[in-house]
């Protein structure tokens, strides 16, 4: 038997590497896709995933679920995109914001000192300078002419400044009272005329707290002699000085930023200023201490602590707001919880002092609480269990109860974060997020009952805070009222009940109407929840659930028909969820 014979022919030439380069380039006729991470859906469920460049897979969308990658399997080329956005971002914004005839800031090289490259040529005094915002997402500009000169009243500037630190500062305690009102001081003795002070005089970082203060000032109904249009940060323009450099001033300012905007409806979204002062502070090292902190001065030092808890308070409540994963872990923040100073323990008001230290921890608690919940509910093995979680809930609103206790004769209705009315809204948003079901799947028979007064409970407490102006119109409210619509809505299909069993729907419509009209989506949603609360009306008997619909085969026309508009709201409310919390969040997929 002959063996086969094959011949192969080698030899030399100057195409081996244009072959080789030809066959390193992908087809479509070899059938073989670039490899591609499983999302989180499809490695949960076990299933095929097939995902494209694009960002989704079929089974994502077959079940209308945000396609995500769990976080160790984003790719470098995705975070290096990602980056390469943000930087080109940034980049816009700076070149937007430079004066006429100044480089580019990509022509810059990095590290470069500013301060040696050519002179500014400015415009001249006659010419106007016009901000434009709506190309970086802020729609609100500012035009600055020379020839006007915008005063502030002092009166009104301290109110607006005492209004921040009765308030805003129990959360978030990073600004030294004392230092920020010495500079007010030595501010109107230097440049105020006749009880006014120049707007172009005040610092950023002053304005901008003056500006948050008044929304303190607007929620109490204590604005009297005090315009809004005087006290609008140019919101370009503090991003720019901040994204400039990375340290502990432009965090805090950015902080400040974002509290600002979260009362600004638009497209000024605060979710973004989150993620950049999460970068600032991961930066500059503010969630540990390192060797070189011992160098600092006591003070020094328990205000940058104080900010980095700040900071874990502000990006924890976007997050669990918009229902964002959350930036950092917990075990990542290194540093002892918010203490009070030796100034402030001395001083005539330490007693205030105390009590806002007090609200500051009792604040991080909350936000662990919550951090704790969130990670049980989405961890397929999770340490904790819902027992557990409930017996910490109680304890963080006894620990609330006794803190109210001490509070009880405040002066004015600035505070209100020792307020029973406040601890218990809390508490029951507390019972939603434990009782709420993970995206993608349904809660339990005994889970539902729960949910649902948990929900009816929290609109009714949330009315008696607006009775009482402590019910702020901001971003935070919203989302969490939109995830009570989706919640209703939920329960309405999942479990049920009769239509009477819900008359809190009227009362979520009537909280979001209470929005100014400037903030599109709560009137949209509540046009969303006329539309059910009027199948409520002219129904009589009890919806029947889709799983009845389902398996029944005689479906009567009037049952048809309700099941139907109610396919059409949750479909425009999905829409809206996504538009306003984002379609990463997990909310939208309830």
């Amino acid at each position: 038997m002959e063996g086969a014979v094959h011949r192969f022919r080698v030899h030399r030439n100057n195409s081996k590497p244009e072959r080789i380069a030809r066959q390193g380039k992908p087809t479509i006729a070899n059938g073989r896709r670039s490899s591609m991470p499983a999302c989180r859906r499809c490695r949960q469920h076990k299933k095929r995933c097939s995902r494209t460049a694009d960002g989704s897979c079929e089974q994502c969308q077959v079940a209308w679920v945000p396609c995500s990658l769990t976080e160790e399997s984003v790719s470098p080329h995705t975070r290096e995109r990602e980056l390469r956005s943000r930087i080109d971002w940034l980049s816009r914004l700076v070149n937007d914001a430079l004066p006429v005839g100044r480089s580019p800031i990509e022509s810059i090289e990095t590290g470069r000192d500013m301060a040696l490259d050519s002179p500014i040529q400015f415009p001249s005094a006659e010419a106007t300078i016009e901000i434009d915002c709506s190309e970086s997402g802020f729609e609100e500009s500012r035009t600055l002419k020379p020839e006007e000169n915008v005063c502030l009243s002092v009166a009104a500037s301290r109110k607006c400044l005492q209004a921040y630190f009765r308030h805003v500062h129990r959360s978030y305690p990073f600004m030294d009272s004392e230092f920020v009102l010495q500079d007010f001081n030595a501010l109107c003795n230097k440049e105020a005329d006749n009880d006014l002070l120049p707007q172009s005089a005040v610092p950023n970082r002053l304005y901008m707290i003056m500006a948050i203060g008044f929304t303190t000032l607007q929620r109490a109904g204590e604005v009297e002699n005090i315009e809004e249009r005087d006290l609008q940060p140019c919101l370009k323009g503090v991003l720019c000085e901040c994204v400039s450099r990375v340290d502990e001033e432009s965090a805090g300012t950015l902080l400040l930023l974002g509290l600002y905007l979260l009362f600004k409806p638009g497209d000024q979204d605060p979710r973004a200023i989150a993620g950049v002062l999460t970068n600032h502070a991961l930066a500059v090292g503010l969630m540990n201490e390192s060797p070189s902190c011992q160098t600092l001065s006591p003070r020094a030092l328990e205000l940058r602590r104080r900010l980095g808890w700040s900071v874990y308070v502000f990006t924890r409540m976007i997050s669990i707001s918009y229902g964002l994963p959350f930036a950092f872990p917990d075990n990542i923040m290194k540093v002892p919880l918010p203490s009070i100073m030796i100034h402030e323990y001395g001083s005539e008001e330490g007693h205030q002092y105390a009590i806002a230290l007090q609200v500051s921890r009792h604040m991080i608690s909350l936000r662990q609480l919550e951090t704790r919940i969130i990670n049980a509910i989405y961890d397929p093995n999770p340490s904790t269990s819902p027992q557990e979680l409930r017996i910490q809930i109680e304890d963080w609103y006894t620990q609330g109860c006794l803190l109210s206790s001490s509070t009880l004769c405040e002066p004015d209705q600035l505070p209100f974060h020792t307020t029973i009315t406040w601890l218990n809204v809390r508490y029951q948003n507390l019972l939603l997020l434990l009782y709420a079901p993970a995206q993608g799947d349904s809660a339990t028979e005994e889970n539902v009952p729960n949910l649902q007064g948990a929900a009816q409970q929290y609109i009714r407490l949330s009315l008696i805070l607006h009775d009482h102006r402590h019910l702020p119109m901001n971003w935070i409210t919203l989302c969490r009222l939109l995830s009570l619509a989706a919640i209703f809505l939920y329960c309405t299909r999942q479990w049920a009940p009769s239509f009477d069993d819900i008359p809190e729907i009227f009362l979520l419509v009537t909280l979001l109407e209470f929005f100014p009209s400037s903030w599109v989506a709560a009137h949209d949603a509540s046009r969303i929840l006329r539309r059910l609360a009027d199948i409520i009306t002219k129904q009589n008997s009890p919806l029947i659930a889709r799983s009845q619909l389902s398996g029944s085969s005689v479906i009567d026309t009037s049952a048809l028909d309700t099941e139907m508009r109610l396919q059409s709201i949750q479909d425009e409310l999905e829409a809206l969820l996504s538009q306003t919390m984002g379609e990463a969040s997990f909310i939208s997929g309830h």
